[in-house]
């Protein structure tokens, strides 16, 4: 009986769907491929091995078969349910249709077509293969499991088989596990005083063109400076066409209208359906609201925290609202009120849905005979053994944290109006239930028929919006397309956008997998890649038009292409100009801190303090002054005793001077046994999760999805 709220919980096992009705609108976008011609990237590729996309369709399809099956498993459901219950499929379908849903099972599709190209040249190469009577095994159990194809467990069967070869190879050394004891363990007590390069103004430290590019030459090849992938950067605004003032007062006087007639009414859903941009009317505790944020608010309608209070001491008929929920403004009427938490238990004798008299006879018997021997101190017993609702019996058919709307009609009601303690039958499509109300909050949550308006622009706003957004881009391109320096196209992006307020949002483009995060539109995303990815696409283009979605526009410019590797000058000037000018002010400060040796004329010469820490090699920081593992490392070599103070030492943020004041010595140990075995450990924990991330980056697996077969073929 709590199968769908159960199911609610569980939505992100939902990726399967009423006979994989759906599966036709999730692969609309890759049917049409098939039998089409590729490029040379595809929908993307291992080592150069392409995708074929009907590998990748039928893949979606195996994971919605898993899925599915896992639920119906998991909550003793069957297709002839699933179909017979029209609010459990619509729910299903809300779901399974969420572009968010829809992502998370394509890409989970694609990582296993890549992933099998991948292992399989491992497989290949190790020579791992399964024996007949594993096969068999295999294949006997994924038929009685009812999947279509052995694939998936025979790969996963192998994949384990890799894993614990690999973990054959991991070995931590004697030397390594004695570093590791002395990390630990070994400490040093020092004082320091350092003088951060912020200290010295930028304006006092010039960097020429001549030796920034000097600098460039000396720095180039350090590994911090690479690009560690290809990669492209946009630039990019947002734009809100928000109502005028006009719009405003013409909303106010459609909504004052709307409120009276909503009062006047006889028939809710008669006007909601009529009147409402969103046509939803729920009958009885269906209908019943919850404050935004509660737990309960991914299954009912919701409020905002502030009405909470005025709900709550509402009376019948009365109308709360207007109130801002999202993109509408609602006005909702108080039909009722019911428990805010019930805590129940019940024993299911279930019925399948059967309208054969005999069986429905037999059934109630049954539970007759229940009721004439069930009491409060023998219901957990009873219900152990006799009930068909495999979510609670083992738990004495208890259910704790429920709402009258998340159950079947005439149980909810039962549930919030019987005494407490009050042992009932009562029958609903699933069976007979013999119920005992255990707990009900006082507390209520109102039952309300809610009308919805979008508060959207005007035509004539939205019309004025495009020029005037229009206008911005013309702006844009002649004050950028007016130099070819790259540098200098991006600073006239960012100061025209800074003087017309629009915040600029840098985005990062991997070249192996192309997306935009945080963009619902797809139509915007094609527009952003094509932009970035187009055939003689080049830093410092602009979008050639404003990319509108809904009641938003998108202005973007490409403003960096990088290759993987050795970057060139122009993409790294700024970040090594910065660090040049560091390196200027570090040899100042330490020019000026060589004069001095007593720390605390040091701490006064920089109008600063004397600090103490406690370093050890495992925490490479020092104090609460920041991460500092160059320096760690210097304090612990050997030579440097207690007492000594260094010479002036560059850190990542100033210049330090230290003075060892003492150095504790790590207990001499008889072996290392613990240290070796906790390493092991860790790298066996982590290797399930590392070693696919790394396998994917040595064999160049590339998800060309998002580009293909329009942009990047």
């Amino acid at each position: 009986m709590a199968v769908i709220t159960k199911i609610r919980e569980k939505s992100w096992l939902l990726i399967g769907f009423v006979g994989l009705a759906m599966i036709a609108f999730i692969l609309s976008d890759y049917k049409k491929l098939l039998g089409g011609s590729e490029g040379e990237f595809g929908m993307g590729s291992v080592d150069g091995e392409k995708v074929k996309p009907e590998v990748y369709t039928a893949k979606i399809q195996d994971f919605q078969q898993l899925q599915l099956l896992q639920v119906m498993q998991q909550y003793n459901l069957t297709m002839e349910q699933i179909n017979s219950d029209p609010n459990l499929q619509a729910q299903l379908q809300q779901m399974f249709s969420s572009p968010d849903f829809i992502q998370q099972n394509e890409d989970a599709a694609f990582e296993s077509v890549t992933d099998s190209l991948m292992y399989q040249k491992a497989f290949d190469a190790l020579k791992i293969t399964l024996s007949d009577k594993e096969l068999k095994q295999i294949k006997a159990e994924s038929k009685k499991q009812g999947f279509n194809s052995p694939d998936f467990f025979i790969q996963q069967q192998k994949v384990s088989r890799y894993n614990a070869l690999i973990s054959l190879g991991m070995y931590v050394t004697n030397v390594e596990a004695e570093e590791e004891y002395r990390s630990q363990r070994e400490s040093k007590s020092v004082e320091f005083v350092v003088r951060r390069f912020s200290e010295v103004n930028d304006a006092e430290v010039k960097v020429t063109d001549a030796e920034l590019k000097s600098y460039y030459e000396q720095h180039k090849r350090e590994r911090k400076y690479w690009n560690r992938t290809a990669n492209r950067e946009l630039k990019m605004v947002e734009i809100m066409v928000n109502p005028s003032g006009a719009d405003t007062a013409e909303f106010n006087t459609l909504v004052a209208r709307l409120r009276s007639e909503f009062t006047a009414t006889k028939n809710d859903s008669t006007f909601i359906m009529s009147n409402s941009d969103i046509k939803r009317y729920n009958a009885g505790a269906l209908g019943t609201a919850v404050p935004e944020g509660h737990p309960k608010g991914k299954q009912f309608m919701t409020y905002p925290m502030d009405f909470d209070t005025v709900f709550k001491r509402a009376s019948i008929g009365q109308l709360i609202g207007p109130y801002r929920m999202g993109e509408f403004q609602c006005i909702s009427k108080v039909r009722g009120f019911t428990p805010s938490k019930f805590k129940v238990r019940h024993i299911l004798l279930a019925t399948n849905q059967s309208k054969d008299s005999k069986i429905l006879a037999k059934k109630k018997k049954t539970a007759d005979s229940l009721m004439a021997l069930v009491s409060a101190a023998n219901f957990a017993e009873l219900a152990k053994k006799h009930s068909d609702d495999p979510g609670s019996k083992e738990k004495g058919g208890e259910y704790t944290d429920f709402l009258e709307g998340e159950l079947a009609k005439e149980f909810g009601a039962y549930c919030a109006n019987a005494p407490i303690g009050k042992i009932g039958l009562i029958k609903t499509d699933f069976g007979y239930h013999i119920v005992e109300v255990l707990e009900r909050d006082a507390s209520k949550f109102p039952i309300l028929s809610t009308l919805a308006k979008s508060f959207k622009p005007s035509k004539k706003t939205i019309s004025d919006m495009d020029v005037q957004v229009s206008d911005f881009l013309s702006q844009l391109e002649s004050k950028v397309y007016a130099t070819s320096d790259i540098s200098e196209r991006n600073a006239r992006f960012d100061t025209l956008c800074r003087k017309n307020n629009y915040f600029v949002r840098p985005v990062m483009l991997e070249d192996n997998k192309a997306m935009v995060y945080g963009i619902e539109s797809k139509t915007v995303e094609e527009r952003l890649l094509e932009l970035a990815y187009r055939e003689g696409a080049a830093a410092g283009d602009i979008v050639a038009s404003p990319i509108k979605a809904k009641n938003k526009y998108y202005i973007a410019m490409l403003s960096a292409i990088h290759e993987k590797g050795e970057p060139k000058f122009e993409e790294v000037k700024d970040r090594m100009k910065k660090d040049a000018m560091d390196e200027k002010k570090a040899k100042r400060l330490m020019n000026q801190m060589l004069k001095v040796k007593d720390m605390k004329q040091l701490a006064a010469q920089g109008n600063t303090t004397v600090e103490r820490a406690e370093i050890t090699f495992a925490n490479p920081s020092v104090g609460n002054v920041g991460y500092e593992p160059e320096l760690v490392g210097s304090l612990f070599q050997k030579g440097l005793k207690d007492g000594q103070t260094t010479l002036p030492l560059i850190g990542r943020t100033g210049v330090y001077v230290f003075q060892v004041i003492s150095t504790k010595k790590a207990p001499v140990a008889s072996n290392y046994k613990e240290e070796k075995a906790r390493l092991t450990k860790m790298m066996t924990d982590n290797l399930a999760s590392t070693l696919p991330k790394a396998m994917r980056k040595s064999h160049n697996v590339i998800d060309n999805r998002r580009l293909y077969p329009n942009i990047r073929p």
